[in-house]
């Protein structure tokens, strides 16, 4: 990877810009609304529901699946007391 930072140091610089320019954006909302509050709950329910269907014979995946099964669910829980 250093090779590539060195020969492309301005792709780098936009990678970061952009990158940043997102995590700003997020920063400036001050509340979600209830519209988008609606979706990220329906999202997250039907999030759990296509985990429990995930299979992989990935040796790394493979158990970080049913550690995501786990906690979708709590994040579910917790979505309920967003207002």
């Amino acid at each position: 990877m250093a090779p590539f930072l060195i020969k492309h140091p301005a792709l780098i610089d936009r990678w970061i810009g952009a990158r940043e320019e997102a995590l700003r954006r997020v920063r400036d909302f001050a509340k979600a609304s209830p519209e988008a509050i609606a979706i990220f709950r329906e999202t997250i329910g039907r999030a759990i529901g296509q985990v429990a269907g995930w299979r992989t014979d990935d040796p790394v995946q493979a158990p970080r699946i049913p550690v995501l099964a786990e906690a979708a669910p709590a994040v579910a829980a917790r979505s309920l007391s967003i207002t």
